[in-house]
C-alpha cells in the first residue's frame, strides 16, 4: 500500500475513534467525509466539515455532504443553505435544484421553491416539465 493509502486508512481510523485530523485540501477531505457517512458516522462527518469550513465553498461534493449531514440531524434550514452552496458550486446539476425544492417545502419557503423552479425551467426545461407534470402543485408556485 502506498504512503497515501496508509494515510487515508489511518485518518479514517482515528476519525472513527474521535480524533479528527486537520486536512489541507478539499481533495483530501472529501474521501474521508464520504467514508464516514458511508458507515453512518454523520456526527463525525459533520464535525469534520465544521472544522474545515474554509474548504467547503466551491466543492460540490463537500457542499452536498454537509447538506446530507444537516438532513441527518434534521436541520432543514441549514440543509437548504448547504444545498444552495452546492448549486453555486455546480449549476449544471438539476438534481440539486430538485432537492432544494423538496427541502424548501419542508422549511415552508415558497419563495425558494419559486426561485428553484424558475432556475429549473430556464436551465433544464425537460426536467422542469417532468417534475411539474408529476407534481401539479408546483405549477401554482412557478
Amino acid at each position: 500500500m502506498s504512503d497515501g493509502g496508509v494515510a487515508e486508512v489511518m485518518s479514517f481510523i482515528v476519525s472513527i475513534m474521535g480524533k479528527l485530523p486537520q486536512l489541507s485540501t478539499a481533495q483530501s477531505l472529501y474521501p474521508l467525509v464520504h467514508r464516514l457517512m458511508a458507515v453512518r458516522e454523520y456526527d463525525r462527518a459533520w464535525q469534520l466539515l465544521e472544522n474545515h469550513n474554509h474548504l467547503i465553498n466551491g466543492h460540490l461534493g463537500l457542499c452536498l455532504a454537509k447538506a446530507d449531514c444537516h438532513k441527518h440531524r434534521q436541520e432543514n434550514h441549514s440543509e437548504l443553505f448547504a444545498l444552495h452552496l452546492a448549486y453555486e458550486a455546480d449549476r449544471e446539476r438539476w438534481q440539486t435544484l430538485v432537492r432544494m425544492i423538496w427541502c424548501a417545502k419542508k422549511c415552508d419557503k415558497p419563495d425558494v421553491i419559486t426561485w428553484a423552479l424558475a432556475c429549473l425551467r430556464h436551465d433544464f426545461p425537460k426536467r422542469y416539465a417532468a417534475l411539474t407534470k408529476s407534481k401539479p402543485w408546483m405549477l401554482q408556485l412557478a
